[in-house]
């Protein structure tokens, strides 16, 4: 457990990391957990890699900011600079899923140490927001700010039930370990669980996600950068990902696998084996990936 500016932020280790090592750290993406890399992380030990993983504020075990302040996304960089530099990692590789594929690519773009390399797992920005809706998406934030939200109680068979149709391709014993992570009991009904993520996670952010204004920032990133895509999830619908992925000054590859949005979750092994060929082929001409 770390500390940053007062408030936890929990890691997770596989395998030797000391300083001389240049261990894989994973972000994981939005109301998710550090933990959902653990059978990933296993293979990539078996592959002769150290792993790091962490909860970003207000997910898994870290903490949950007080009950006057808001989530702020340039807060999750933040955080993983502060984790960086506690662990001392002058050297590591930082693969990034969905929202953590975002925190990576910003945290390259502006901050030391750099990666050795950048892995994005369906994590190449959300859907682009036009300006128009820029009015519409403040004040809703401003509104929702507000109030204090909580989560509804449900039963464990609901929870599982919901976590499915958000995740449509995990097997069944997958539902009920990840949701198993991401439930506590509730404190009010010992029949009932409630999700473990701060509720206001839900909350819009005050800015949205514009494209050109990310192309910007990531258009500025030397280093290796590899892509890594579901080849049945939603990211395959967004017209725009050829000119996202040619942002990446230095992309060395993208790569599909046989998964839906989460392939940390379906396809692990699969997943795990890609990144350690991104891994061994950087500064390799015309590297050959599955």
């Amino acid at each position: 457990m770390l500390n940053h500016r007062g408030l936890s932020i929990q890691t997770y280790h596989w395998g030797d990391v000391t300083e001389k090592s240049c261990p894989v750290l994973f972000l994981h993406g939005w109301l998710d957990h550090g933990t959902s890399w653990n059978t990933t992380a296993l293979y990539l030990n078996e592959l002769g890699h150290s792993c790091i993983a962490l909860d970003h504020r207000g997910h898994g075990n870290s903490g949950h900011i007080v009950s006057y302040d808001d989530y702020h996304f340039v807060d999750y960089i933040s955080d993983l600079q502060a984790c960086i530099q506690q662990l001392g990692l002058a050297q590591f590789h930082l693969v990034g899923h969905s929202m953590g594929g975002t925190i990576a690519s910003l945290y390259t773009a502006f901050s030391v140490p750099s990666p050795t390399s950048l892995i994005l797992v369906d994590g190449l920005g959300p859907k682009h927001e036009e300006p128009l809706d820029a009015r519409h998406r403040l004040g809703l934030h401003i509104k929702q700010r507000l109030r204090q939200p909580t989560h509804r109680p449900m039963t464990l068979d609901t929870a599982i039930k919901k976590y499915a149709r958000a995740h449509p391709y995990l097997d069944v014993e997958s539902l009920h370990l990840e949701v198993s992570e991401l439930t506590i009991p509730d404190p009010t009904n010992s029949d009932t669980v409630i999700w473990s993520w701060d509720p206001r996670h839900r909350n819009k952010s005050a800015i949205g996600f514009d494209l050109r204004r990310f192309r910007t920032f990531i258009n500025q990133i030397q280093v290796p950068t590899f892509s890594i895509l579901g080849e049945n999830s939603w990211y395959q619908n967004l017209p725009d990902i050829p000119e996202r992925l040619k942002s990446y000054p230095n992309l060395q590859q993208s790569i599909t696998v046989p998964s839906g949005h989460s392939p940390h979750l379906e396809c692990p092994e699969i997943l795990a084996h890609a990144i350690h060929q991104c891994i061994s082929n950087i500064g390799e001409d015309n590297a050959s990936l599955p």
